[in-house]
C-alpha cells in the first residue's frame, strides 16, 4: 500500500479513480465501447460512495447513454443458433459469455440508476418498458461454463414467464402450428431447441437482486412523487 505513497483504503481508491479520469479522458469523443462504459460505472461507482453523489450520477448517465448506443439492451440471443454450427460448442460458448458480458454491463447501468437517481433533481435514466427485449443475468454457473440458457424478463410475473417458455417450446416443436394431439404437447417444457430456461431454483443471484432493486426505485418513486419522504 506504502507503494501509492499512502497508506488508507479510501486514498488509495481515489489514486486510482484519478488514474482512470486521466485515461479516459473526454469520453464523449471517440466511438462509445464496452470497455469506456464499465470505466465510467466504476468511476461513478466510487464517485457516488465517495459522498459525490452529482458527479458519480452525471458519470452513470453517460454510461447509460453509452450501453444504449451500442444497442445491448436489444437481446441478440435468439441469432446465436444462426453463427455457429453445432460443431462448433467452444465458439457457441464464448459468444454466449460475451454476450452476457454485455447484458450484465446494462444491467450494472440499471442497478446503479436505481440506486443513484433518488432525488426530484435525478430522474430514471432508463425505463422498464425499454428493457423488454433483453433477459435477466444468467446463473454464475451458466456464465462461468458458458451454457446458453434463456432467463426471464423484468418486471414478467411467474405465469407470464411459464406462457412465454410455453409459446417457445410450441414454436420449435410444431413450427408449422400443428400438434399431435399427444401428451407431450401439453407438458411445458423447461428446454427449448436445445436450449434451458433458468426457472426457479436455477435462477441466479443477480437476476433476483435486480428485480429487488427495481422494487427499491418503484417505492423511491412513490415517495418522492407523493412527499411521502
Amino acid at each position: 500500500m506504502s507503494h501509492f505513497g499512502c497508506t488508507k483504503p479510501v486514498a488509495i481508491a481515489e489514486y486510482f479513480a484519478e488514474a482512470t479520469r486521466k485515461r479516459l479522458g473526454d469520453v464523449l469523443d471517440g466511438r462509445p465501447s464496452l470497455e469506456k462504459a464499465q470505466a465510467l460505472l466504476f468511476l461513478a461507482f466510487h464517485e457516488y460512495t465517495d459522498l459525490q453523489g452529482a458527479k458519480g450520477w452525471f458519470k452513470f448517465g453517460t454510461a447509460i447513454r453509452m450501453v444504449q448506443n451500442l444497442g445491448y439492451q436489444h437481446d441478440e440471443s435468439r441469432k446465436d443458433n444462426n453463427v455457429f454450427n453445432n460443431n462448433e460448442e467452444r465458439a457457441q460458448r464464448e459468444a454466449f459469455i460475451d454476450r452476457e458480458v454485455q447484458r450484465r454491463t446494462l444491467w450494472s447501468c440499471f442497478i446503479m440508476d436505481r440506486l443513484a437517481s433518488c432525488g426530484k433533481r435525478r430522474p430514471l435514466g432508463l425505463n422498464v418498458a425499454d428493457l423488454d427485449e433483453i433477459q435477466l443475468p444468467c446463473s454464475d454457473i451458466a456464465f462461468i461454463r458458458g451454457i446458453k440458457v434463456r432467463t426471464r424478463h423484468l418486471g414478467e410475473t411467474d405465469q407470464d414467464y411459464a406462457n412465454r417458455r410455453k409459446r417457445a417450446n410450441n414454436s420449435w416443436a410444431h413450427p408449422y402450428g400443428h400438434t399431435n394431439g399427444s401428451r407431450q404437447d401439453e407438458h411445458e417444457s423447461t428446454e427449448t431447441n436445445g436450449v434451458e430456461w433458468e426457472v426457479g431454483a436455477k435462477e441466479g443471484e443477480l437476476s433476483l437482486y435486480i428485480q429487488a432493486v427495481n422494487h427499491f426505485g418503484n417505492v423511491m418513486k412513490w415517495s418522492i412523487n407523493t412527499s411521502r419522504r
